[in-house]
Formats: structure tokens, C-alpha cells, sequence
């Protein structure tokens, strides 16, 4: 899609979303467990749609001094102020490296909106496997609450709101 005009671009998503998407008619999906696919890093993760308000492309940035590396800076989004930060810099001490497949991940939480750089969403799932009973947490923490398998790979699922509870994320000051 490099070079693409952005109707075509629009026209590709449209595409993948029909391909993707389900049918609520369909009692097999009703209970099904929906949320997006990305990635970070090595980690193939899962967030859930409920939690994800919007998926937007990175924009220029208002940078922030004396913050943590992983705080990228701040976006105006519909006359909102968005504080971005860099999933991958945070969770892996690994920065993100901004190309046509990252996007951010806008979250809501406590009527205030995050936003979080991701290097690649893969797509929207509606996942009807159970979650899998016993797996490792790759980064030991509270917010990697749960895992399915998803082709054969294993997905955490990344709680956004607890991660926008902790006292390692909530210290973005270097001072």
C-alpha cells in the first residue's frame, strides 16, 4: 500500500473490515470476545474494543520537556488535547519507529483520552476460543490479564485501564 492515494487506503481498510467482520445475527458470535490485534515489539497483543475509542494515524507531535522517553508528546485531536505515548518504549524499553503501518490507540479513561503508538495492528477479531486457562506473563504485570491463542500464537490481552493505573506509568516526570 506504499505510495497509495488516501482514497485507495480508505478503500483497502473498507476491504479488510468486511473480510473481518462478523454478523451479530449469528448466534455463534454473539458472546464472542471481540477486540483488536497488534503488535509490539516481538509481542503479538490483544486490546479490548471496548477500551479502544478510536485507531488514528501518528501526527505531528507537541513534544514535552523533561518527561519520560516513552511519552512521545501531545496531538490535537478534534479540539482535545492527546497525550501519546509510546507503547513499545514503555512495556519493552524499545522506541517505536513511526511508518505507515503504526497507528495509535486511542483509549478513554476517566473521561480523559491516551493515546498509545503501536507499530502494526494486524486487525479486529471476534474471538469465540476460550481464553487460554495457563500461560506465562511475558512482562510479570497486572495489566496482561488474560491470553488466547490466535493462529496458533499466543495473545495476551493488554488491559489499557490498569495500565493507565500504574505507578511506573503514572511517573512520566524525570525531575
Amino acid at each position: 500500500m506504499d505510495g497509495s492515494t488516501p482514497f485507495e487506503l480508505l478503500k483497502a481498510v473498507d476491504e479488510s473490515i468486511k473480510k473481518h467482520e462478523f454478523n451479530d445475527a449469528m448466534p455463534e458470535y454473539q458472546d464472542a470476545w471481540r477486540g483488536i490485534h497488534f503488535r509490539v515489539g516481538e509481542l503479538s497483543l490483544l486490546a479490548p474494543i471496548l477500551q479502544v475509542r478510536e485507531v488514528i494515524h501518528p501526527t505531528q507531535l507537541l513534544t514535552l520537556p523533561r518527561i519520560k522517553r516513552w511519552v512521545k508528546g501531545v496531538i490535537q485531536l478534534r479540539g482535545e488535547l492527546v497525550l501519546i505515548n509510546d507503547l513499545s518504549d514503555f512495556l519493552l524499553n524499545s522506541p517505536t519507529d513511526i511508518d505507515l503501518k503504526g497507528r495509535v490507540l486511542v483509549i478513554e479513561h476517566q473521561h480523559e483520552k491516551v493515546g498509545f503508538l503501536v507499530p502494526h495492528i494486524y486487525r479486529i477479531l471476534a474471538l469465540k476460543a476460550p481464553k487460554v486457562q495457563s500461560w506465562e506473563n511475558p512482562l510479570q504485570c497486572d495489566y496482561l490479564k488474560q491470553a488466547f491463542k490466535v493462529e496458533n500464537q499466543l495473545c495476551p490481552v493488554l488491559d489499557f485501564h490498569k495500565l493507565l493505573q500504574d505507578s511506573k506509568f503514572l511517573q512520566t516526570n524525570i525531575i
